[in-house]
């Protein structure tokens, strides 16, 4: 028979978990973004457009393993935007040849 207090339970442990899990996850992205932004400040202006490349070659593997119904490009692209930015900002700031 079906016990619902049983299924209740059970119900709002896996809730839990996956609100712990989802919490796990979002603090490492948060933590990766921080180390990728100061690294990529460290970058050599005249190197960034090779990083461009070598995260556009990354993402396109690396989305290539996942299941289209998981691929959320919006979230990559915001990164390739990022890159964009940066190497804009980056020749900018560079002096006069």
């Amino acid at each position: 028979m079906h016990d619902p207090e049983k299924f209740q339970q059970e119900t709002i442990k896996a809730i839990t978990d996956l609100q712990n899990m989802l919490a796990q996850n979002q603090s490492r992205l948060l933590a990766q973004s921080a180390v990728l932004r100061a690294v990529l400040t460290q970058i050599h202006p005249d190197r960034i457009h090779q990083v461009i490349e070598e995260f556009d070659t990354g993402v396109d593997q690396l989305a290539a393993q996942l299941d289209p119904k998981y691929q959320r490009p919006k979230y990559w692209e915001e990164w390739a935007e990022l890159l964009q930015d940066l190497q804009e900002r980056m020749k900018k700031a560079q002096p006069p040849a």
